[in-house]
């Protein structure tokens, strides 16, 4: 944009240096571009079309003639304001040079156009005279000369001129080996189109030309057909579902190796006495057993013989509970002596207890501590009676405090059994709540709600929660499970 010519407006010493220096350089370059189109078009290199050439023309001469008048007014304001001091040169240079790129980068357009515009001219001239004259014999040398024209790939701006270099066709490349051999792709293509997408690849290792790398994945379905280690884990029965659910299983599993890492601790859990069958789901639970030392499970297991478990008791505490072998023998020992200091247990029933509920050795003290606390203080059990439930029901201590109390509540409070009959039958602790709830209910609204041993019509607490809604409808209740039914949908 150039400014309007003005008496009133002052201009500051920054823009009017710019101003002056911008109208010098474009007054200069738009006078080549003219001589450059002019002097082209006549020597014939360009086959432009005459309307596009007397365009490009007088488009340069309207910029020179808007230039010259800018650039006299830029001096006119120069003598104004000649008492001026002129600062910040840099600013100017930048500026300067921003403006010689922009007229730069018109000439290069202007001249790749050209250029892609003279060879389809050229190409097109070629096939018109071979098609006229096909038995005409043509001259190699003036046939080249007027069917091949300089290519214009380097030019340069010294003193108002136009450096062209015309490049060597003999450096072309051939057409076929730019684009390819187009009688081999397109038999390739017409192979693919008959083919049967749903047939398995000739070659195993084209499925790797079209497939992406393997990239970060939240799963496992990347990974599984190029994993050697994750394939034996399916083998062998592993839900890799679950692990993928577990932080860091994926990265700390994919970077090992089956014969190298895996295969020694597959070979020590069979031994020791986990069944084939039973290796894919201990393996689902704690796949975490690779990070341990050989060495360290063998001197754990070890523990365990000297501590007089048996064979077998050892092996149910290693399959019911795959995260005993996490534990170092000093933790297993100062559980193990929690148990019997707690509930006052001999050493046989701290086995029996273990054998028997093996989970229960690793809980968190805190939970057993709770649960103890219910027992005793909530319920109103004695030591003895608590030591009873361990060793008869050690599940009651794996579930939650709140649920175990409200089961209590309603077996003893509402259903009328006493501390005596719950430490007879501990499975009314350990039944589900609503279950409960609603076989009582239903027996009631019969009237055969009697768990007295000692009157008529009596029924066994431990049957009440046994079996499915068949076996309590048919040997409990004496009805159909027609009426069972109906009586659920009143509650």
């Amino acid at each position: 944009m150039f400014p309007k010519e003005t008496d009133n407006k002052v201009l500051n010493c920054e823009s009017t240096l710019m101003l002056k220096n911008q109208c010098a350089f474009l007054n200069n370059s738009s006078s080549i571009l003219c001589r450059y189109y002019s002097d082209e078009v006549k020597s014939g290199i360009f086959d432009l079309p005459r309307t596009c050439v007397d365009k490009g023309i007088r488009q340069a001469r309207e910029r020179k003639e808007s230039h010259v008048f800018a650039s006299n007014h830029g001096e006119n304001i120069d003598n104004k304001m000649s008492r001026v001091r002129y600062s910040d040169s840099k600013n100017d240079q930048r500026h300067r040079e921003v403006t010689e790129n922009k007229t730069v980068e018109y000439i290069n357009r202007e001249t790749c156009h050209s250029q892609t515009s003279m060879k389809s001219q050229s190409d097109s001239n070629a096939n018109q005279a071979l098609t006229k004259n096909p038995d005409e014999n043509i001259d190699p040398q003036v046939h080249t000369e007027n069917q091949t024209h300089p290519n214009l790939t380097d030019y340069s701006i010294e003193n108002e001129s136009v450096t062209v270099v015309a490049q060597d066709p003999s450096n072309e490349l051939p057409l076929s080996e730019l684009e390819g051999d187009w009688s081999r792709e397109m038999s390739w293509v017409a192979s693919q189109e008959t083919r049967d997408v749903l047939l398995p690849p000739i070659d195993a290792a084209e499925i790797d030309v079209f497939a992406p790398e393997l990239r970060p994945s939240f799963n496992f379905a990347a990974y599984i057909n190029k994993s050697p280690t994750l394939q034996q884990m399916v083998k062998l029965g592993v839900d890799l579902s679950q692990w993928e659910k577990r932080r860091e299983v994926g990265n700390f599993i994919l970077r090992l190796d089956f014969e190298a890492d895996m295969k020694h601790y597959i070979t020590f859990l069979h031994d020791i006495g986990v069944p084939a069958e039973g290796l894919g789901r201990w393996l689902t639970v704690n796949p975490f057993i690779f990070r341990e030392q050989l060495e360290d499970l063998e001197a754990r297991v070890n523990y365990l013989e000297v501590m007089g478990f048996t064979p077998a008791q050892i092996t149910r505490i290693v399959t019911q509970n795959p995260y005993w072998l996490l534990f170092s023998t000093v933790k297993i020992d100062h559980r193990l002596g929690f148990f019997q200091h707690t509930f006052e247990l001999t050493g046989n029933e701290v086995r029996a207890l273990a054998t028997k509920q093996p989970r229960l050795i690793t809980v968190r003290f805190s939970n057993i501590k709770q649960t103890c606390f219910s027992v005793l203080e909530e319920m109103g059990f004695t030591k003895s009676e608590m030591k009873s439930l361990l060793l008869s029901k050690p599940r009651l201590w794996l579930a939650n405090g709140v649920s175990l109390m409200r089961r209590f509540d309603f077996a003893h409070n509402v259903m009328g059994l006493s501390h005596d009959q719950l430490l007879q039958f501990p499975h009314v602790l350990t039944s589900r709540e609503f279950r409960l709830k609603q076989r009582h209910s239903y027996l009631k609204s019969i009237g055969r709600a009697q768990y007295n041993p000692k009157l008529p019509g009596y029924v066994s607490p431990k049957q009440l929660v046994a079996g499915d809604d068949v076996f309590f409808c048919t040997v409990v209740a004496k009805t159909s499970v027609q009426d069972f039914n109906d009586f659920l949908k009143t509650i």
